[in-house]
This record gives C-alpha cells, sequence and structure tokens, in this order.
C-alpha cells in the first residue's frame, strides 16, 4: 500500500469520508509506504481535529509509530488547526505526552518549544496540562528549556515550562539541569547568536534562579561562550550581572560553584473534585505521577470511554478543559 484513501481524506480533513471509509471497513491504522510509514491519524493530526476525533472513536491506535518512531502526538505540532485542536484531541484521548523518539527533541514538549508562532505557548501550555515533563532528556541530556532559550524573546516558552500550576504533579522546571556535556540552558543562550531579544531571554533565566556562572565539562561558565562566539551584548550583561571565567574561559571574573539543586518533594497524589450538574453531587479524581488522573484506583482518561454515575442515577462524561480544569456533561437518555 503507497497512501490509502483514508490518509488522503484524513489529511483534508472531510469527515464525511472518513466515516464513510470507516464503515466500509478501512484499515485505521494501515502504514502508508511512499512519505515515510505513517497511519490515517498521522495524516489528521496534520489535516484538523474532526478527522481526528473520528478516527479515535472508531478505535484508531494513538500510538502508533511511522518509520522515525513519531506518535501522531508530533504531528498534531505541525499542523493548523485553530491553536492546536488536533493535539487537544488526542491528549483528551490518552495518547502519551511523553512518547519519545530519536534525536535532539525526543518528545513533543522539547518540539513544541520550539514553535516560532503564537500558537506555540498554547501547543507548550496543552503538553504540560495532559502531564509532559518539563525536564524530561534526550539521550544527550537535552532539556525542553535548553531549546526553548534558541528563540528570540517573542517565542520564548519557557515562562510555560516554570509555571506549576499547569502541571497535574506540580512538577518544578529545574532551570540549571545541564546536558551530558554539562551545559546549562544559560550555556546554550550564551554560544548562539540569534537576537539581541535574547538579553530578555538572559533576565528571565537569572530572575527565577538560572547559575550565571555554571561551569561545563570543559570549564566553560556562559560567559566564557558569550566572548568566544562574540557575543558582545549578552557578554556584557553577563558582566553586569555578576558572570565570571572558569578554568577554561576568557571571560574576565571568577565562577562560583554552584550549589547542588534541592531534591525534589516525594509525589503526592492530589485530589480533583468535579461536580456533576446540581443533583449529581461530586466525583473526585487523583493526579498520578506519571501525568494523568485515577477514580477509585482506576486509570481514567475522560471523554466517552470513561462515564460516571451521578449521585441523581445518571451519567455523565468528563472532560479536561483548556484552562486545566474539569468539566462533567450529562449523558441523554438515548
Amino acid at each position: 500500500m503507497r497512501v490509502s484513501d483514508l490518509h488522503w481524506a484524513a489529511i483534508e480533513n472531510d469527515i464525511v469520508e472518513v466515516k464513510r471509509l470507516i464503515t466500509t471497513g478501512a484499515d485505521l491504522n494501515a502504514r502508508e509506504t511512499l512519505y515515510g510509514g505513517e497511519r490515517p491519524l498521522h495524516w489528521a493530526a496534520i489535516g484538523g481535529s474532526g478527522g481526528v476525533r473520528a478516527l479515535i472513536a472508531a478505535g484508531a491506535s494513538l500510538e502508533a509509530r511511522d518509520d522515525d518512531g513519531e506518535t501522531a502526538l508530533r504531528e498534531a505540532l505541525r499542523g493548523d488547526d485553530s491553536n492546536f485542536l488536533a493535539l487537544r484531541a488526542l491528549l483528551a484521548a490518552g495518547a502519551n505526552p511523553q512518547a519519545t523518539t530519536t534525536g535532539w527533541a525526543p518528545t513533543a514538549l522539547h518540539e513544541a518549544v520550539l514553535i516560532d508562532h503564537a500558537g506555540g505557548a498554547n501547543a507548550v501550555r496543552l503538553l504540560r496540562m495532559f502531564g509532559a515533563d518539563p525536564n524530561a532528556a534526550s539521550a544527550d541530556g537535552v532539556r525542553p528549556l535548553h531549546l526553548a532559550v534558541l528563540q528570540s524573546e517573542d517565542y520564548f516558552w519557557g515562562w510555560l515550562l516554570n509555571d506549576t500550576s499547569l502541571d497535574p504533579h506540580q512538577r518544578a522546571l529545574d532551570v540549571n539541569a545541564k546536558d551530558n556535556d554539562g551545559q546549562t540552558a544559560l550555556h546554550y543562550l550564551a554560544n548562539r547568536i540569534s537576537s539581541a531579544k535574547d538579553v530578555g531571554v538572559l533576565r528571565w533565566l537569572l530572575d527565577y534562579g538560572a547559575d550565571i556562572n555554571a561551569v561545563d565539562n570543559s570549564g566553560a561558565t556562559p560567559l566564557d561562550w558569550a566572548v568566544r562566539v562574540g557575543y558582545v551584548e549578552l557578554a556584557n550583561e553577563l558582566r553586569a550581572f555578576g558572570g565570571g571565567t572558569g578554568s577554561s574561559g576568557t571571560g574576565g571574573g571568577s565562577a562560583v560553584p554552584p550549589a547542588p539543586p534541592p531534591a525534589p518533594p516525594p509525589f503526592q497524589p492530589q485530589p480533583v473534585e468535579v461536580a456533576l450538574g446540581e443533583n449529581g453531587g461530586t466525583v473526585t479524581l487523583r493526579t498520578t505521577e506519571a501525568g494523568g488522573f485515577t477514580l477509585e484506583g482506576e486509570a481514567f482518561t475522560g471523554g466517552a470511554a470513561n462515564p460516571v454515575r451521578g449521585a441523581d442515577g445518571r451519567m455523565y462524561v468528563l472532560t479536561l478543559d483548556l484552562d486545566g480544569t474539569w468539566s462533567a456533561a450529562l449523558v441523554p437518555n438515548p
């Protein structure tokens, strides 16, 4: 099979045709052989949320991978669907926000911080709401914040990585996390000249505890790197804030060894109360360390697959809304 009719209908977001093909027995998880082994859900994630929802409802695999090891979640970050409605549909259905592939941007959150338009903020926010780890590391130790600082200030989504209110586990961002070369996000900022707006990113990093004199495996501080690559404006800013040189550097100061980061507190499940209408009472969900939720000890993803019964005996469907809160809708009688 090169490309199935279901692939074409999905990428065109032709919901009527997608549903018709499903009813005629089209293979929901067919692998095309022309562009990289993608499934219909990969193409739907680019085409729009309508095709995504139709395929999910029919039972398409959320975790099926293409030849590069990517799930449809990654493709949703490359689509144009009113600020990533397809991404939201996939996450709400239970797609794993921590699914990894090879390369320096292994998770969806790594890729989301590189989006260079305003919708990128919504993508990062959605991934964090559904449990994406802000400190996830690639095989080379690269974290989302390392990549976020490569953007200009206008498209710097690091502030969302730091927003624990978006995370069901309230995991704090480690602004001083190092890659395998011992470099922090501040090193990445200093050794890659891109825009004068990067000075604003520098100030954000320092405001949130970045170690201005962190030393990488070669003994270089961020100031050493800024001087080495000729990043004059940033070098001057680093000096103004007390930046110095390491054992191999030319920055013109003295490095202060960083204090070890505090150990994170043990995870504690947090209760989430959801009201079920006027007479349905409430139901209590609990957060899990993996990034999801449980109901009475069982995994719970919400949506039509997990209706709950209220105190009035009627069934309700729970949905995780864009602002991070759960809402309940009454299931009408057939």
